[in-house]
């Protein structure tokens, strides 16, 4: 019996040391993260950068877990947060003890009478304004000044390089001028880039130096200021070692002052040029624009002032990129400035518009015809059906020359080849009395005539709609389109390669038309134009 109870004793024994460890470790694991446990603690600040402290040797220089815990322990109880501070940023903190991590939320702000800290369970504390001050006026707190922001370089509007070397002074709450953390590159960049160089700081530097040394040869390019950047010429593509010099000075009425260096290679390569074919037109013609020295047409930015209301597709064409720019026959007449940005240039062009001359026309139709060809739902039927059409164009040349007229003018019959209204004038329907804008030509023909394509291009639609009737529509490059209506019959299929004066069909009365004959049209992708300059002169592109 004795036996037994001695080992029941000892089986205890064994198992003592086990159940102290394990109810350690449960009280470990629910314990508050205090003084005595804290092992790590992480700052995230406003601008997303952490800060890590650890209890390591050497890992808390500026002893800032006893600062927080400290910090934490000398706040007040609140029954809120502010209602001002509710829902504005604030500074994430997490302490870590071996078992737990636990995660706050700072209000800070330069008013250190008003800082608060919530507990993940949403308990509020306000912090004293010694310790709100302490940390406020600390590097640590940077991202709650302005000034505090390191300038950042841009390179040709493409790419944000970092510096080899930093030194930023911001002056704090106190008066104080701190030291920013600030990322620096850790090997030199290679930073890729279409078109000319330009650097650009978001805040300007009193002294700017670039130096470009040629890789393969060893010459020194250019070594002056920025501002002397314009004497430098490159005609063909470089790959340079960058090094570029900023200063800000330090000065009693500023708030900052730094030094960055900073090192790079790239390919530098001629600046792009933009060329505008005519200066000066009618709404409802186009102009084109080209460009030399592009890579990627795709990277040109464009805008307009006033707005033109259409934003120009280029393509990249041999050695030049060019684009169709349209105007609308209801743009006001004026001088309108067109920005193009790429790479490192910005050039502004200048097209004055001018208004021309518009006439209005009855257009007499049966009441049967307009109510089937030409309401709402036909309309909205042939926008849709037209869509995919003229959302693309053609990324080459395949028109040459003048243009040339779709019915040939023999005037065999007493109206044969007479146009009926022309291009971009006012028609009102008779019987229902709305009035639109004609967006082509109208042609009387003889019934059975020919209808002809105008210049070389690629057939993109045929087909019927209720209100174009039997319809061919020809790409002949960078989306400029010619169109032809109620016909009644058509004599070419998609993806054919048309001819200039070539028949593609017969001149009928299907559709919204009150007579045997062809509308003829011309778009810029979706943007009626007039055809009238193209049976003149060529096609105006500067090369």
């Amino acid at each position: 019996m004795k036996n037994k109870i001695l080992l029941v004793l000892l089986a205890i024994a064994v198992f003592i040391p086990s159940v102290v460890a394990i109810v350690s470790f449960n009280q470990n694991k629910n314990a508050p993260v205090s003084v005595q446990n804290v092992r790590a603690i992480e700052i995230y600040d406003l601008a997303g950068d952490k800060f890590s402290f650890t209890k390591e040797e050497g890992g808390d220089p500026d002893g800032m877990i006893d600062f927080f815990l400290k910090m934490n322990s000398d706040a007040a109880k609140a029954s809120a947060l502010p209602d001002p501070l509710v829902g504005s940023d604030f500074f994430k903190v997490t302490m870590s003890s071996s078992q737990k991590v636990e995660e706050y939320q700072y209000y800070f702000s330069t008013n250190t009478q008003d800082a608060y800290y919530l507990t993940a369970d949403g308990k509020a504390y306000k912090i004293s304004a010694q310790h709100a001050s302490q940390f406020v006026n600390s590097k640590y707190a940077a991202s709650l000044y302005d000034n505090a922001a390191v300038p950042t370089l841009t390179v040709s509007a493409q790419a944000t390089v970092l510096p080899q070397s930093a030194l930023w002074m911001y002056k704090n709450s106190a008066g104080e001028f701190v030291s920013r953390n600030t990322k620096t590159a850790s090997a030199t960049q290679n930073v890729s880039l279409e078109g000319g160089l330009e650097l650009l700081f978001s805040l300007e530097p009193d002294y700017f130096n670039i130096k470009l040394t040629d890789v393969n040869t060893g010459a020194v390019v250019f070594n002056d200021e920025y501002d002397n950047i314009g004497t430098l010429s490159i005609n063909q593509a470089m790959q340079m070692n960058v090094e570029v010099s900023a200063k800000w000075y330090e000065d009693a009425a500023r708030s900052y002052h730094g030094e960055l260096s900073y090192a790079f290679t790239s390919e530098i390569s001629a600046p792009a040029q933009f060329y505008l074919g005519d200066t000066e037109i009618e709404n409802g013609m186009f102009t084109v624009v080209s460009a030399t020295n592009i890579a990627d047409p795709s990277k040109i930015a464009f805008t307009s002032s006033p707005d033109i209301g259409y934003t120009p597709t280029f393509y990249l064409d041999a050695d030049h990129a060019i684009a169709l720019i349209p105007i609308r026959t209801d743009l006001e007449a004026g001088t309108y400035t067109l920005t193009f940005k790429y790479g490192g240039v910005t050039k502004e062009l200048f097209l004055d518009v001018k208004q021309r001359n518009v006439r209005i026309f009855p257009y007499n139709v049966t009441a049967a015809i307009a109510n089937a060809t030409r309401t709402e739902a036909t309309l909205a039927e042939f926008a849709d059906t037209m869509a995919p059409i003229v959302s693309v164009g053609e990324g080459t040349q395949l028109w040459n020359g003048i243009f040339s007229n779709p019915v040939k003018l023999k005037h065999t019959g007493p109206y044969d080849g007479v146009v009926t209204t022309g291009f971009g004038h006012t028609r009102t329907i008779s019987v229902t009395g709305v009035s639109y804008t004609h967006e082509g030509v109208d042609y009387i023909t003889a019934s059975g005539a020919n209808v002809f394509a105008v210049n070389r291009g690629k057939v993109v639609y045929t087909g019927y709609t209720a209100l174009g009737g039997n319809t061919i529509v020809i790409e002949h490059g960078y989306g400029l389109k010619t169109w032809y209506c109620h016909l009644s019959e058509i004599t070419v299929a998609v993806g054919d390669t048309v001819e200039i004066d070539q028949a593609i069909g017969i001149s009928g009365s299907t559709g919204f038309t009150n007579q045997n004959g062809v509308h003829y049209g011309m778009s810029v992708f979706d943007v009626a134009v007039s055809p009238y300059p193209m049976w003149d002169e060529e096609i105006n592109i500067v090369k």
